[in-house]
C-alpha cells in the first residue's frame, strides 16, 4: 500500500498527524524569518546573503554528512532528485530575496502564498493526480484567507517586476513541494537534505559574486542571524520537511504551509508590538478552516505507474560493498 492510501486510524494515522504537526513547525520557524532577512538585507546583497546562509548550513551539516555516506551506497536516481531539489531551492529563495527589494511585504506574502493554489495544479498536469470537492474548498477558502490576511487594496494599483520575481518563487517553492512528496520516499532525508543546500550555496555564490561584486564586512548581529537562519531555518526546516513528506501529500503540505503569514503576523505582535487588527484574525481563521476541509478529504492513491514507491524503499541505503 503506498503513503498516500494510508489508513487514518492505528500507527499509520498517528504517524500522518505527527508529520503534519511537524510540517506545522516548519512554518512557524518560517514566520520568525522574515524581519531577521530583512533586517540583514539592509548591509548585505541578497544573493550574498543566500550564499552564507546555505555555506554555513553546508559546513553544520558536514560532518554528520561524511558519517553517514560511509554507510549507504546511492544509486543513480539519488543525484538527479538532490540536484533538480536544489536548482529549484536556490531559484525560489533568490527571487523571493530580490523581489522583497522592489515589493511591499503585504504583497509578497499573498503572492508567495498563491503556492497553496499552485500546488495542486502541478499535480493534475504532471501526475495526472486527481482531488475532490474538499481539497478544492479547502485551497479556495486558505486562498481567501491569505488575501484577507496580507492584502492592502491600496496596494494593488500597480505591478512591479518585483512582483514578478515573488511570483517566481511560489511556482518554485510549489514544484519544490510536489518534487519532494513524489520522490522523498526513494531517499534518505537526511543526504537529500544536504546534497540540495550543498548546490544552493555553489548557485547562490556564483550568481551573487557575479552580479554582486564582493562581500562586504559583516557585523556580529548579521552573523548571528545567519547562524540561526543556516542551522534552524535551513538545515532543521529542510530535514523535517524530507522526512514529514514521506507521509503528507503535496497539496496538504501546502495548506499547511499557508499559515506562515499568520505565524508572521503571531511574531510581530511578540516581538515589535504590532497589535494584530480584524484582517488578520479572519485571515487566519480561514485559512485554519481551508485546512479542516482538507483534512475532510481522504489521501488520494498514487495515480497508476507512479513514482512512489512502498514505504521502506530507499534509494540511498545501507552499504553492502557490492557497489
Amino acid at each position: 500500500m503506498g503513503t498516500r492510501s494510508m489508513s487514518r486510524t492505528g500507527p499509520a494515522a498517528s504517524l500522518q498527524w505527527w508529520s503534519q504537526g511537524a510540517l506545522v513547525a516548519v512554518t512557524l520557524v518560517w514566520g520568525t524569518t522574515f524581519s531577521i532577512t530583512k533586517q540583514s538585507l539592509a548591509s548585505v546583497p541578497p544573493i550574498l546573503f543566500l550564499a552564507l546562509r546555505f555555506t554555513l548550513a553546508s559546513a553544520a551539516l558536514a560532518p554528520i554528512v561524511l558519517w553517514q555516506a560511509r554507510r549507504c551506497r546511492f544509486s543513480v536516481r539519488f543525484w538527479p532528485v538532490a540536484a533538480l531539489l536544489g536548482a529549484v531551492q536556490f531559484v525560489g529563495f533568490a527571487a523571493q530575496t530580490v523581489g522583497l527589494a522592489h515589493t511591499t511585504a503585504s504583497k509578497a506574502a499573498f503572492i508567495t502564498g498563491l503556492s497553496v493554489v499552485i500546488v495542486p495544479v502541478l499535480e493534475r498536469l504532471f501526475y495526472q493526480q486527481r482531488f475532490n470537492g474538499w481539497i478544492w474548498a479547502g485551497v479556495a477558502l486558505a486562498t481567501a484567507g491569505l488575501a484577507v490576511l496580507s492584502v492592502n487594496p491600496a496596494e494593488w494599483l500597480w505591478f512591479s517586476w518585483g512582483d514578478l520575481l515573488v511570483l517566481l518563487c511560489a511556482v518554485a517553492f510549489a514544484l519544490y513541494i510536489v518534487v519532494v512528496g513524489r520522490h522523498a520516499s526513494h531517499v534518505d532525508a537526511l543526504l537529500l537534505t544536504a546534497g540540495q543546500i550543498v548546490l544552493t550555496a555553489l548557485l547562490s555564490w556564483g550568481a551573487g559574486l557575479a552580479l554582486e561584486g564582493p562581500l562586504p564586512p559583516l557585523s556580529p548581529a548579521v552573523w548571528g542571524a545567519l547562524a540561526f537562519l543556516a542551522l534552524i531555518a535551513t538545515v532543521g526546516t529542510t530535514w523535517v520537511q524530507m522526512w514529514a513528506q514521506k507521509v503528507t501529500d503535496p497539496t496538504h503540505t501546502a495548506l499547511i504551509f499557508s499559515l506562515e503569514p499568520v505565524f508572521a503576523a503571531v511574531f510581530a505582535f511578540l516581538l515589535l508590538g504590532e497589535t494584530p487588527g480584524w484582517r488578520t484574525w479572519l485571515g487566519g481563521a480561514a485559512i485554519l478552516g481551508g485546512m479542516i476541509l482538507a483534512e475532510r478529504s481522504p489521501r488520494p492513491a498514487a495515480p497508476a505507474g507512479g513514482n512512489r514507491p512502498a514505504p521502506g524503499r530507499d534509494d540511498v541505503a545501507p552499504s553492502t560493498g557490492a557497489e
